[in-house]
């Protein structure tokens, strides 16, 4: 991109094709652009804040952040048809969505059950139900590509990041860093690595790899791997699919 406004909040199309992000326009608005940052065009009309957009598996729709109050709620936008729903309308904060590789149903970030207390929940697209994942409090969910491993991020005074079993509902600690971010990390598509932002020096941040096998043998040794040995801001890492 190219433009004097800030772009953020990226997320690949599944075929790698086009990418969707946020742009300041004032108030933020959602724009989708092909891979070589070509084609770019806005998503709705509203005028309205519209972040945290995110691709289904299958590329047919875009769930989204949408904010008219102090509640931001959870939206659909068919690619398709062009036309947007409500997902959620309540006067509870719902941020962070993200799909399981289902398609099914998406996962988010809400106080829903008590104010300022944010949890990990899970929406059923279809029947809209809401149901809790049980790992207390947390906060930037992320499936893991075979839909087995939710991570996600635990808050004492800096983050860790820990793994939730969907098979034996446990969650185990990945790796006890104890960073400072305030961004959701991404899996590869393999499964094999996770890559994250965090603050290095001052406002300085950088991207980060590290291997979910080595620190799932030795959480309290996992070494990061420094991706961005350039001094700057990097936000918001996301792998291109396949």
């Amino acid at each position: 991109t190219h433009n004097p406004a800030n772009d953020f909040l990226p997320d690949w199309s599944p075929d790698g094709q086009h990418i969707a992000f946020v742009r300041d326009d004032g108030y933020y608005a959602i724009y989708v652009m092909d891979a070589l940052g070509n084609n770019t065009h806005r998503l709705t009309t509203e005028t309205i804040n519209e972040f945290n957009p995110v691709w289904s598996p299958d590329g047919s729709s875009i769930v989204f952040v949408n904010q008219e109050n102090a509640y931001p709620q959870l939206a659909l936008y068919d690619v398709a048809s062009t036309s947007t729903k409500q997902l959620t309308n309540t006067l509870r904060t719902h941020v962070s969505p993200i799909w399981l590789p289902d398609g099914k149903s998406i996962t988010f970030v809400s106080d829903l059950d008590e104010r300022w207390n944010t949890k990990i929940y899970s929406l059923d697209v279809d029947s809209r139900i809401i149901s809790p994942i049980p790992v207390g409090s947390a906060t930037d969910p992320i499936w893991s590509p075979d839909g087995r491993y939710l991570l996600y991020s635990g808050w004492l005074e800096k983050v860790n990041l820990y793994l939730w079993d969907s098979t034996t509902q446990q969650s185990t600690l990945l790796y006890q860093g104890g960073f400072v971010t305030n961004d959701t990390p991404d899996w590869s598509a393999d499964g094999r690595f996770i890559v994250y932002s965090a603050f290095t020096v001052g406002y300085q941040t950088g991207i980060f790899q590290i291997e979910v096998a080595a620190c799932l043998q030795q959480p309290a040794s996992c070494t990061p791997q420094l991706l961005t040995p350039i001094p700057a801001e990097y936000r918001n890492p996301r792998w291109k699919p396949k």
